[in-house]
């Protein structure tokens, strides 16, 4: 299978997320078992978010931020 077109950045960050809807969640799986570029970019991605959530829990003046933000 050839591809030549690929998911675009913002999708595969919120596929990594996990906030896209049902439906474009659905297509972009189809699409990164397909596709090693975006499979690569998604976990790419998944590392980004969880050095992301290490970095929150070091900082407890950001944590409290986000609560408040929350609200």
């Amino acid at each position: 299978m050839n591809i030549s077109h690929h998911l675009d950045d913002a999708t595969v960050l919120a596929y990594a997320a996990g906030t896209l809807g049902e439906a474009l969640t659905i297509v972009a799986a189809s699409h990164i078992a397909w596709c090693p570029d975006c499979r690569s970019a998604v976990r790419h991605a998944e590392m980004l978010g969880g050095g992301l959530m290490l970095d929150l829990e070091d900082d407890p003046e950001g944590e409290q931020q986000f609560q408040r933000e929350r609200e």
